[in-house]
């Protein structure tokens, strides 16, 4: 493949330890489909060890250590890094991490566009606000672009004064997925099946299984439903749900899985009659995302990324309040008249829409008009 000479520096957050070979990453996602444009893409993250992972030509993964701990860390030699990397253009992921200083300072040095992708809106979490608001009063005089993965989040931009704000929704990655369908999967969709066989109704969740708030409220809705349903919850700790006060009243519906390989959760989504999401805070809804590109309805809070993800009647439903009573009332009315089955079908007409090869699109727009204001402004200064 052909490549010019615009190279893209992405500094990630440092929040978790996230590693390609093991996780779905969105930055490789969007990074593959700029590659196809002809950009060249480094991705900075933290990790236990400095690794460096050539992902495919114009995409390399660079882990660096990590300082800190998880909300307060950032990428050791983060700044040097991105100074050395020579980059066209610099990105940092999100608001509320530190690696966004070492984006900043880097991108002023070099005299070069730096862009914000912001997924974080208006937050309840005291720390959240005050690390969104510090870091946006740092980076307001250098960022040159901001792009927003939901509607909330160009709002937010809009109240912190960082613009220009453009909406640039996050995508699917497909060779995240494995076509293979590995054994310990394939029993899991065994048992799935049998379950449907039976009568049941099958629901997933995907996430952080720590998430009190979340797991508290789909166990409650597990409690007040009349149909026969199952909910399967891939994610860790188990431990931690199983210490919930609901989860005796409802273990014996509920499947644990633990961690699923991102590789799998395609096939287990596939089987699936329906997922359930119901996060107070989404920045962009990835597994809802995710959901609807392997063609399982999606019933979630309208939130963030979720009220945009989720097309209403279409690939899904959405709900305007976190009330068990009334997700399970609501729930059981689509099961009885076979609404869940007919919502396939719109799930699979939005899947083409979510691709990184489509949505990363506005990332390169914006990224292109940033360099030729550049070289117009240095057209203008040699003339003079």
């Amino acid at each position: 493949m052909q490549h010019n000479a615009n190279k893209l520096a992405i500094m990630r957050g440092s929040s978790q330890y996230v590693n390609p070979r093991h996780y779905n990453v969105q930055e490789i996602g969007l990074g593959k489909a700029l590659a196809g444009l002809g950009w060249r893409v480094t991705v900075y993250s933290s990790g236990p060890k400095e690794e460096v992972i050539p992902v495919q030509e114009g995409l390399v993964w660079h882990e660096l250590p990590r300082i800190g701990g998880r909300l307060t860390g950032w990428p050791h030699r983060g700044y040097g890094s991105l100074l050395r990397e020579g980059a066209d253009v610099i990105q940092c992921q999100d608001l509320s991490n530190l690696g966004i200083v070492s984006a900043h300072y880097a991108a002023k040095r070099s005299r070069v566009p730096l862009v914000l992708s912001l997924g974080e809106y208006e937050s309840n979490r005291r720390l959240k606000t005050w690390l969104t608001q510090g870091n946006a009063a740092l980076i307001r005089s250098q960022v040159q672009g901001v792009l927003c993965k939901t509607k909330a989040a160009m709002r937010y931009a809009g109240e912190l004064r960082l613009q220009p704000a453009h909406y640039a929704p996050v995508g699917i990655d497909p060779d995240a997925y494995d076509a293979t369908i590995q054994e310990e999967t394939r029993e899991r969709i065994s048992a799935i099946r049998a379950a449907q066989a039976e009568g049941y109704t099958v629901l997933m969740h995907i996430g952080r299984m720590d998430k009190e708030d979340n797991l508290s409220f789909l166990l409650d809705v597990m409690q007040r439903v009349n149909a026969r349903v199952k909910l399967v919850l891939a994610g860790e700790p188990k431990a931690f749900v199983e210490a919930l006060p609901s989860y005796g009243q409802v273990r014996d519906r509920v499947w644990l899985l633990g961690r699923v390989p991102n590789s799998q959760i395609g096939h287990l989504l596939q089987a699936s009659d329906a997922y359930m999401t119901c996060s107070s805070y989404e920045p962009f809804g990835m597994a809802a995302a995710e959901s609807i590109y392997h063609g399982c309805p999606v019933l979630g809070y309208a939130a963030g990324g979720i009220a945009e993800i989720v097309r209403h009647d279409e690939s899904g439903w959405l709900l305007e309040e976190r009330d068990a009573e009334a997700w399970a009332r609501q729930l059981d009315e689509f099961i009885e008249r076979g609404q869940l089955r007919a919502w396939r079908d719109g799930c699979f007409g939005q899947g083409r829409s979510l691709l990184w090869a489509e949505r990363a699109k506005a990332y390169h727009y914006v990224y292109e008009a940033l360099l030729a204001q550049q070289r117009a402004a240095a057209g203008r200064g040699v003339s003079r």
